[in-house]
């Protein structure tokens, strides 16, 4: 099994107007991710049917700036 880590950085973006049909309509950390960084960026507008309308993270930390 592959298994990878790594951390994702966000900055001077704008995630806006997106759904999903389950979690994270905006953002969604998969598992391998460790750690979400957002700075200087905009996230409105997302909807998501369960879980996490603009950022949906069941195990990994997210920081925001």
């Amino acid at each position: 099994m592959l298994e990878f880590e790594m951390d994702v950085i966000l900055r001077g973006s704008i995630v806006r107007n997106n759904s999903a049909g389950q979690s994270g309509g905006g953002i969604f950390m998969a598992l391998g991710v460790t750690v979400l960084r957002v700075s200087d960026t905009n996230v409105s507008a997302n909807s998501a049917a369960s879980f996490g309308g603009g950022i949906f993270a069941e195990i990994s930390p997210v920081f925001i700036d």
